[in-house]
């Protein structure tokens, strides 16, 4: 499993934001954080804010209420709070300040555990995204798994190398060794980060959704520049995106 979360150096940061107004004061305040800005990785803060993309039909309804618009404009604050001080806006310009010691936390998903764990060794933590005013924040979560061509001539072998790599005992090397988290409730975790992980996941985490229909968020919600930098209106440009979203 993979989702976008909270991680920390426990030295400089004892304890992580749990709330979005903590987040935003701890920046506000001059602690520099490596907030991660970009469609995919602050999707969750929408739910934190009593927001929705879509409706249980697929429909674009990002409109609907104030929470994705509330969503963006704190997001601007945060973008601006670190233009302002010329923090890192993104997960690759933030791997360093956060692995040197110089940014207290960064957004980003757990495919990055390795280098962090490599740089901070006990000192890092990991916790969720902070929660919004509405709730916890809701980021993707994605599960990795194995596909078939219909077309295979060995699909028994091949099935039987995918329960194989799927056992307990593979997902417990793979969770040991390479850091991936589990998702079968058999395996025994024993790394605190695992653990935090999954944690964090179970705070609020949404499946990443399996439809056509995704394609509309990606293609009209991931100019956020527009906001952040050209000063659109959030309101303006969610109702923009939901309309082209719906035509």
């Amino acid at each position: 499993m993979k989702a976008v979360a909270f991680w920390y150096n426990k030295s400089l940061l004892p304890t992580p934001p749990a709330t979005t107004d903590e987040l935003k004061a701890l920046m506000e305040g001059g602690t520099e954080v490596a907030f991660s800005f970009g469609c995919y990785h602050h999707y969750g803060f929408f739910n934190a804010f009593g927001g929705d993309i879509f409706d249980d039909s697929w429909k674009v309804v990002a409109d609907q209420g104030t929470g994705v618009t509330d969503a963006v404009s704190y997001l601007n604050d945060l973008y601006q709070i670190a233009k302002t001080n010329s923090w890192p806006k993104n997960d690759s310009d933030g791997l360093a300040p956060f692995t040197e010691g110089k940014a207290v936390a960064i957004t980003n998903g757990n495919w990055a555990m390795g280098d962090y764990k490599k740089a901070l060794g006990d000192n890092l933590g990991v916790a969720p995204l902070p929660a919004g005013p509405a709730g916890p924040a809701a980021p993707m979560l994605g599960v990795d798994g194995f596909y078939f061509s219909p077309n295979s001539a060995n699909m028994e072998a091949a099935l039987e190398v995918a329960l194989y790599l799927t056992n307990a005992a593979s997902q417990t090397v793979m969770m040991n060794q390479a850091g991936h988290v589990p998702v079968r409730t058999d395996v025994t975790i024993t790394d605190p980060l695992i653990q935090g992980l999954v944690d964090a996941f179970n705070t609020g985490a949404t499946i990443r959704p399996q439809v056509a229909e995704l394609g509309k968020y990606w293609s009209n919600f991931c100019g956020t520049d527009q906001v952040f930098e050209a000063g659109t209106p959030a309101a303006d440009w969610v109702k923009a995106g939901t309309e082209a979203a719906n035509k």
